[in-house]
């Protein structure tokens, strides 16, 4: 049985790295801080961010500006699609969470669990370090009640069940080492990079003219009902009148 030295054995223990925000820091776009919304927003905060900074940052309500506006503009309708559609804005959000940096100990170096070529001598510490890996893996926590350890005692209050399991966290990183979360990770983003840059090709970019006669002819329609309806009800009325006059 060949012995490994204990330099190769840290080297082997090495650094788990799950890739986080950081890692594409410089192609993120935070869709919620370009509409100034929450990330708890509700669709119908979405929608009037959008309609707000549509107006304030259109080109042609900004001539001195135009390419600033445009660009601006843009970054919002791309923000508006995504978080407008629920599939987009779950994906998305995926992406936003971070997942963190875990770091072994130089004092007690991680063995891989299928690295069978260690040395035996030192059986005990592989043991006491494989169990310190399993509890910092363990995503529930859990609290003892006080009733299975009280006896004959009356019962106090029991104590509340806690859990810090992450769904989204688990989902990606479980059974998975750094390498493939890593690819994973990045896949996931170079696809919402695709996503928006034909959000960007296909968004028309409608003039404020369009838009003030879209809004007009809204207000036309609205009117329009209004007075439908209210002919109706007069022309109810005096049927009725006249009817029991009768």
């Amino acid at each position: 049985m060949r012995v490994l030295s204990l330099s190769r054995i840290k080297s082997m223990g090495g650094i788990l790295i799950c890739p986080s925000r950081a890692s594409s820091s410089s192609a993120y776009i935070n869709h919620y801080e370009i509409l100034g919304v929450k990330p708890t927003a509700t669709l119908k905060e979405i929608k009037t961010a959008y309609y707000s900074l549509s107006k304030k940052h259109h080109p042609d309500t900004n001539p001195d500006r135009k390419d600033e506006a445009a660009k601006m503009f843009t970054q919002v309708a791309e923000s508006y699609e995504i978080l407008s559609s629920e599939d987009k804005r779950k994906a998305y959000d995926l992406t936003r969470r971070p997942m963190g940096t875990r770091r072994a100990s130089s004092a007690h170096p991680v063995r891989g669990f299928t690295d069978l070529d260690i040395d035996y001598k030192n059986f005990e510490a592989f043991q006491k370090n494989a169990r310190r890996r399993q509890q910092r893996r363990d995503q529930f926590v859990y609290e003892w009640p006080d009733e299975f350890s009280q006896g004959d005692r009356p019962f106090r209050r029991p104590r509340e069940f806690r859990s810090v399991f992450d769904e989204a966290t688990e989902r990606v990183s479980a059974h998975k080492d750094s390498r493939t979360v890593q690819r994973e990770m990045e896949e996931l983003r170079r696809e919402m990079e695709r996503e928006q840059e034909r959000i960007a090709r296909r968004y028309p970019m409608p003039t404020f003219e369009e838009m003030k006669n879209a809004k007009r002819r809204k207000d036309m329609e609205e009117q329009r009902k209004y007075t439908a309806g209210l002919l109706s009800a007069m022309t109810i009325g005096a049927f009725l009148y006249l009817l029991i006059r009768t």
